[in-house]
């Protein structure tokens, strides 16, 4: 299967981030999106703390509404890590251009010069000259020397274009043909987002699609009323969804092709991961009973219904 990463041009797709050097050396990043579940907020804080070569727990996230933070279209099209992940990137590297004008002419070095690592300026031909990040955004406050002036960044990133995340699955299943119940036995996911910024995120995300593409595929069936327009199954008793009961193992592989446009090769791992799960499945079932169920969900009535016909 392919994905889309971003919904250019089809929606709005910018984003806005700003990244303020606090005395001690972190930062605060402030930024709109909203946790869904994916551990935006932890990649977030990755992106700005590996561009700022500083550590992840020195950036600190504070997320709000766009009427205190610059403007976001919302956790949506698989694109939060692909687009706002630039625009973060964008924010750190002029927070980064700025720390090291400061520790420019402290090291008497031009800031060409001079890198970050571990959260420490130095100079790339002579590592051991170097001053603490810590140091510089003190000085940048409170040293009447330095002509104190906070040290902040924002970046409002526009996506141009919407990288294709792609996945490749694998189901092996076994059918009784007397009852017609299927049992998911193994499910092998070969996955390209591009390079994984948190290899724990992606892994859950594949991991949860498969479990909502296993539900598409084998169990759930909204039923509606057709007098009424009401829906019948409208509760955990008349609506299934797999548990882990249902789960099959699940072995991932990784196919990390750095993207050229996300931040650091990065690509969508949203939607993307529950798309190509029901086929697969329904595949597998043809090829063990030689009959194709072309209707969700694939139910023993119906497998039992389309042996007899054959």
């Amino acid at each position: 299967m392919t994905h889309n990463c971003g919904a250019q041009p089809i929606l709005v797709a910018h984003s806005g981030a700003y990244i303020k050097l606090n005395e001690d050396g972190s930062v605060n990043l402030i930024a709109h999106p909203e946790e869904a579940g994916t551990g935006m907020w932890g990649t977030s804080a990755q992106i700005a703390a590996e561009e700022l070569g500083i550590h992840i727990e020195d950036v600190h996230v504070t997320y709000g509404d766009t009427d205190t933070t610059m403007f976001d279209i919302g956790s949506v099209a698989s694109g939060k890590g692909y687009i706002f992940g630039n625009a973060i990137k964008g924010a750190a590297r002029e927070v980064k251009r700025q720390l090291l004008e400061r520790a420019a002419k402290t090291l008497g070095a031009s800031p060409g010069e001079l890198d970050i690592k571990d959260r420490r300026i130095y100079v790339k031909t002579a590592p051991e000259r170097g001053v603490s990040v810590a140091k510089v955004a003190h000085n940048a406050i409170y040293d009447l020397k330095m002509e104190g002036l906070d040290i902040a960044g924002t970046c409002s990133y526009q996506a141009t274009a919407a990288s294709i995340p792609g996945q490749a699955v694998f189901a092996e299943v076994e059918v009784d043909i007397k009852t017609g119940k299927v049992k998911l036995l193994r499910l092998v996911i070969a996955n390209d987002s591009g390079i994984m910024i948190n290899p724990m995120t992606v892994e859950g995300q594949i991991e949860g699609g498969a479990a909502i593409g296993i539900g598409y595929c084998l169990h759930e069936n909204p039923v509606i009323d057709e007098e009424t327009g009401n829906l019948i199954t409208d509760s955990f008793e008349t609506y299934k969804i797999p548990s882990v009961l249902e789960i099959p193992e699940i072995e991932i592989i990784p196919v990390e092709e750095p993207d050229p446009i996300g931040p650091f090769g990065n690509k969508g791992v949203g939607e993307s991961t529950a798309v190509a799960i029901a086929p697969a499945i329904a595949n597998a079932i043809y090829n063990a009973i030689g009959v194709r169920i072309t209707e969700l969900p694939i139910t023993p009535d119906k497998i039992i219904a389309a042996l007899e016909a054959k």
